[in-house]
């Protein structure tokens, strides 16, 4: 049952990748850099796992709706999109192959889907192939979205479009990402 629950988490994100860095038809990205972009995203989870432990101990989750929505925004939606907008910033912003704002989506949705990779295994593995259904629907393209945004924004700042860009692709993705978790909750 493990191999299907592994298989279940997991092929969301590759089609998704797929799908992702097929769209870039006139001047794809190397692969070396989309595999290293991933890992990258993908090792980040660990050190987010505990930001987001002990922010739990700091603002932990509650049934007031002040709480609860500053513990969505700064535990989790901060944190979880300051990792990707990272892994773009530490694996590919400074070659000179990143040299348009589209790279900079592509970049930036291979780094949500490196960050969804461990963390939909832990959550699949760990209650269920029904929760992986929804993820593979819901969660998974959340982070290939607001990790796009992210890398959008900062490919408009690597071009001196935008001076301010990498902060108004991680402030948007972090509202975005606060409000769908928020969405979860009434459901």
């Amino acid at each position: 049952m493990d191999f299907e629950l592994i298989v279940i988490a997991i092929a969301p994100i590759v089609f998704l990748a797929w799908f992702v860095y097929t769209r870039d038809r006139y001047d794809r990205e190397p692969r070396r850099l989309i595999v290293k972009t991933f890992l990258v995203g993908a090792i980040l989870v660990a050190p987010v796992i505990v930001a987001e432990l002990v922010g739990s101990l700091i603002i932990p989750p509650s049934d007031d709706p002040l709480v609860l929505f500053l513990h969505f925004l700064i535990v989790v939606a901060l944190v979880e999109e300051s990792s990707k907008y990272l892994a773009v910033r530490i694996s590919v912003y400074g070659t000179r192959e990143f040299n348009e704002p589209m790279d900079g989506l592509v970049y930036g949705a291979i780094a949500g889907l490196g960050f969804a990779a461990p963390e939909n295994l832990l959550y699949v593995l760990s209650r269920g192939a029904a929760l992986g259904i929804i993820r593979a629907v819901l969660s998974v393209p959340g982070h290939a979205l607001w990790g796009s945004i992210i890398g959008y924004y900062l490919g408009r700042q690597k071009l001196k479009l935008d001076s301010n860009g990498g902060i108004k692709g991680l402030s948007l993705a972090v509202i975005l990402h606060t409000v769908f978790d928020l969405s979860l909750i009434h459901i």
